[in-house]
Parts: structure tokens; sequence; C-alpha cells
């Protein structure tokens, strides 16, 4: 998941289309570690820090 996020930091800003489906995306991802931390997989502390980076791929694309 990491790499992933690394990818999309150093990738271009997209354009306008791009964007409605990134944030579509983002919104997918918080769906997910919402319930890897309901389920436990993953503690409030890691969620917290894996949203943190969605917030700030966001800002780029706004």
């Amino acid at each position: 998941m990491i790499a992933l996020y690394q990818h999309r930091v150093h990738s271009e800003v997209p354009d306008a289309n791009d964007a409605l489906d990134l944030r579509k995306a983002d919104a997918a991802e918080r769906r997910e570690i919402l319930k890897q931390t309901q389920r436990r997989r993953i503690s409030d502390e890691t969620a917290r820090k894996l949203t943190h980076e969605i917030d700030l791929l966001e800002s780029r694309y706004r």
C-alpha cells in the first residue's frame, strides 16, 4: 500500500477527468481503511496515517 502512495505522490497532477476518478478511488480506499480498522487488521494509528496520506494526495488535485 505504501508503494502505491509513493507512486501517486511522485506522479503528475491529474486533469479534471482523472481527478474525478481519483476521488472515487480515494473514497474506496477510505472505506477499505475503515473496514480493515473495524476488523482490527490495522491499528487506529495506521488508519490515521493512511487517511492523512489520502488527504495529502487529494490536495494535489483540487
